[in-house]
């Protein structure tokens, strides 16, 4: 959803017209502006009245009527960029069924009430795309609905003010489906993302970043649960494997960062720490056989910004060298 009407307004080249080349007097005249712009058209009792182009110095043509001084009736409007818009002006404001057309194909479609866009609009993309909803008083307003080429919802929404405000269901092209409340026109409160995979991830947005505890829980039976702020994971983090594997430790601005410890089915434990997401210092493996009466074999290793740069075995009961 965007804005329908381009930056530069037709009124805006006629109040930019300030400095002109002669009086303006019964009959047909050519006026230039200062900036380059040229006017031309009738004027009968010292109004501009009957048909007139104006041409700005950056391409744009406007083509319409003019009714004792303001501008009346139907309009056309080209863009140097390709842009056409067409419809009725009633004095001098936008009033009526417009269309615009883009150079990449988009069509929009809608009413415009004393100048500004008022009522039902449709906006179709060239990839397909419709967008349909309402406009109050030049803002969005009201639920607006995106449908794809073949009609599939896309995403669907209530526009307060021109601002997505409420409840929200955002459907990507890959199948994952997010649902949850907007406010001002950003995510905020419990959000739920649900991916073709069969992936679910829940959890909190502030100020649309994802902020507070989530849960994560994807088809093969792996959980994972922590904190995130300000969109990034901070704070102690767990994943849990199907098979029994436990993984637990913290998360620095979205990367691992400290003490981790990975405890697996079988008794085996890997601990030691991570530096920016890379296993750095002294790690430790403890493998635990049950026919050995509790004894255990240690392997240790030394790491570097995730390099490897030894590593031994220490067999026996003595497992904390």
């Amino acid at each position: 959803m965007r804005r329908i009407v381009p930056a530069l307004c037709a009124i805006v080249m006629l109040t930019a017209f300030t400095a002109c080349e002669g009086p303006v007097v019964d009959g047909k005249r050519v006026l230039r502006g200062a900036d380059g712009t040229v006017h031309e058209g009738p004027v009968v009792d010292g109004k501009r009245h009957g048909n007139w182009v104006m041409r700005g110095a950056d391409g744009t043509v406007l083509e319409g009527f003019y009714a004792g001084g303001e501008m009346h009736g139907n309009w056309v409007i080209r863009r140097a960029n390709g842009t056409v818009e067409e419809g009725p002006f009633v004095d001098s404001k936008r009033h009526g069924k417009w269309i615009i057309r883009y150079a990449d194909g988009d069509v929009y479609e809608g009413l415009y009430v004393d100048g500004k866009e008022h009522g039902n609009w449709i906006m179709r993309r060239a990839d397909g795309r419709v967008e349909e909803g309402p406009f109050v008083d030049g803002k969005e307003h009201g639920k607006w609905i995106i449908r794809d080429a073949e009609g599939t919802v896309l995403h669907e929404a209530t526009i307060v003010d021109g601002k997505e405000h409420g409840n929200s269901v955002i459907r990507d092209a890959d199948g994952t489906v997010h649902e949850g409340p907007v406010v001002d026109g950003k995510r905020h409160g419990n959000w739920v993302m649900r991916g073709a995979d069969g992936t679910v991830a829940e959890g909190f947005y502030a100020g649309g970043k994802m902020h507070g505890n989530w849960v994560i829980r994807t088809a093969d039976g792996t959980v994972l649960e922590g904190p995130v702020v300000d969109g990034k994971r901070h704070g102690d983090w767990v994943l849990r494997n199907a098979d029994g594997t436990v993984h637990e430790g913290p998360f620095v601005d979205g990367k691992r960062h400290g003490k981790w410890v990975t405890r697996r089915a079988n008794g085996t434990v890997l601990e030691g720490p991570y530096v920016d997401d890379k296993m750095h210092g002294k790690w430790v493996t403890r493998f635990r056989f049950p026919n050995d009466n509790g004894t255990c074999t240690n392997f240790v290793s030394e790491w570097s910004a995730g390099e490897e740069l030894y590593n031994q075995m220490v067999r026996g009961r003595d497992c904390d060298r």
